[in-house]
């Protein structure tokens, strides 16, 4: 999910890939991204996963919050 999200030729940098997104004008490509790049953080923040904090990928306005701390 974390990586096809990207387009294949922009698969090089997934930070710099991920910037452009995170800071596009377009509010839906920000949330898409903030969304996907929090559950990726959710899923490997700690050694056993906890599905209740991966699910908090999924709301909007955590995702964003936690993108711009």
């Amino acid at each position: 999910m974390f990586r096809d999200f990207i387009p294949e030729d922009e698969r090089d940098d997934f930070i710099v890939a991920y910037h452009k997104r995170l800071t596009s004008p377009d509010i839906s490509v920000q949330v898409a991204a903030a969304k996907i790049w929090t559950k990726w953080e959710m899923m490997t923040a700690q050694l056993v996963q906890n599905k209740d904090n991966i699910l908090r990928g999924e709301d909007d306005k955590f995702s964003l919050v936690s993108i711009s701390l």
